[in-house]
């Protein structure tokens, strides 16, 4: 399931691994593992499309407006242009953020790494409810996808000032931040 939801349709994977973990908690982090990895599977194959289509092809599948700004945010932070919208639920569109991260040339190594934390932070946290709340988390998701949404996106933000905070303090004396440094030693 994790494999076409991440390749191309919708399915949801994460309700069978919550149901499942609700059943079984000590498979927890082994059906979190499952899930992260079919969707690290799934999403390499339009990551690779793109990589071999080219720019042309993906511009043809998304809006001009929405193309440019995913580029101009993917151009100053990549590994975070694909961790984030991982973490965040649907309706967010991930698949877009996936086709660019394969039009952009990013390295496949920091694509499932980048996919591998974001799934990971998503699916455990997931998990971790439907141990606390049972089965009613499940009814409550499919009912108040809004509120799921909120929660997601608010995890997400904070992850991202926090490793913008984070990359701040560990800049260099001269003023140059470790992302400066990375980008001038060679990107492939």
């Amino acid at each position: 399931m994790a494999i076409e939801d991440s390749a191309a349709v919708a399915l949801l994977p994460e309700l069978l691994m919550i149901e499942l973990t609700i059943h079984n908690p000590s498979g927890l982090f082994w059906y979190v593992s499952i899930t992260v990895a079919g969707a690290i599977l799934g999403s390499l194959i339009p990551f690779l499309i793109a990589r071999k289509l080219g720019r042309e092809w993906v511009q043809r599948k998304m809006p001009p407006r929405q193309f440019t700004r995913i580029h101009a945010w993917f151009e100053h932070n990549e590994m975070m242009a694909v961790t984030v919208p991982s973490i965040l639920p649907p309706p967010v569109p991930f698949k877009l953020f996936v086709l660019v991260a394969g039009l952009f040339e990013m390295t496949w190594l920091h694509f499932v790494a980048a996919m591998a934390v974001g799934r990971y932070i998503r699916y455990l946290l997931e998990a971790w409810l439907g141990l606390i709340f049972g089965p009613e988390v499940l009814r409550y998701g499919l009912h108040h996808p809004l509120f799921l949404l909120l929660a997601a996106i608010l995890l997400a933000l904070g992850a991202y000032f926090y490793g913008r905070r984070k990359a701040r303090r560990l800049a260099e004396p001269g003023g140059r931040t470790m992302a400066d440094t990375s980008s001038t030693s060679g990107r492939r």
